[in-house]
Order: structure tokens, then C-alpha cells, then sequence
């Protein structure tokens, strides 16, 4: 019996355990699964490996939307995503390059310097240029395209 046991154990151990839930809460580098029919799964990783790394890449996904979540080296404490229906944000950090993605825009960012900021500076100079002969800049054209601009960038 205890040779069946071990060889049942070892079979089992080569799968991986999944289990596909909605997202109720999120913090920077957990969420909250619940599953029908099933306990509720607290403190499941964004990132497979938990840690303060110089870089990473975070995707944070929907409230309510369905994640397929993975045991880690089979242990049902610990848990992490591997795909989503739905994301809210994600998040890139190498070193200080930084960018942050979510329906609010596009934020980029690197050693304390934002692209949004250099753009509308920019704009901003360029609309000071005066022309003595011929024609000068046509600041309401650059002020649309800052608008634009802004659209895209957070």
C-alpha cells in the first residue's frame, strides 16, 4: 500500500493545480480570488516570485473579471495568476525607467524626468517662436496637438 501511496503521489506531483475564479480585491502585489464551490484564495501573486526587484513587470487585472490561477510547487498557500479575461493596468519598471499603463493614459517616465512634462514644454516653447518674415507658428495647430497629446499621456 505505502509503494501505491508514493506512486500516486509522484503522478500527482507532475501536474500543475489550476483553478479559474473572479478577482475581488487587489493591492500592489495581490488579489483576491473568489471560486464557486470553492474557499477563497487570499494573497494570490501578480508576479510568481514575491520580492523588491529593480524591475518588473506587473499586470493587474479587472475587478470581477475570471483569472486562471496556478498552486505553487503545489502548495495551495501559495498561489499566483498565469492568464486573465480582463486587465485593469500594468506597470513596467527597469531601474528607473518607468511605465504605467491603464484607460487613463499612457504615464513614462525615467530618472524623475516624465514624457508628458517634456512634451507640453515642448509645445510650450515652440509656441513662443516669433517670426519676423514669413509665417509664424501657428500656436492654435501646436495647442491642439498638446491637446492630443494629452489624451494619450497621463
Amino acid at each position: 500500500m505505502e509503494e501505491f501511496v508514493r506512486a500516486i503521489n509522484s503522478v500527482s506531483k507532475k501536474y500543475l493545480k489550476t483553478s479559474i475564479g473572479k478577482v475581488t480585491e487587489i493591492t500592489e502585489t495581490t488579489c483576491t480570488v473568489e471560486r464557486e464551490h470553492l474557499s477563497e484564495l487570499l494573497d494570490v501573486r501578480l508576479n510568481a516570485v514575491v520580492g523588491d526587484f529593480e524591475s518588473s513587470f506587473i499586470v493587474y487585472p479587472k475587478i470581477n473579471s475570471e483569472v486562471l490561477v496556478v498552486e505553487i510547487e503545489n502548495n495551495p498557500q501559495e498561489t499566483a495568476i498565469i492568464k486573465y479575461t480582463e486587465i485593469d493596468r500594468v506597470t513596467i519598471q527597469i531601474d528607473e525607467f518607468e511605465v504605467d499603463c491603464n484607460k487613463q493614459g499612457l504615464s513614462v517616465g525615467n530618472k524623475g524626468e516624465s514624457f508628458k512634462t517634456i512634451v507640453n514644454d515642448l509645445i510650450d516653447e515652440l509656441n513662443k517662436i516669433l517670426v519676423i518674415q514669413g509665417n509664424t507658428i501657428n500656436v492654435p495647430a501646436m495647442n491642439a496637438i498638446k491637446k492630443r497629446f494629452n489624451k494619450v499621456l497621463k
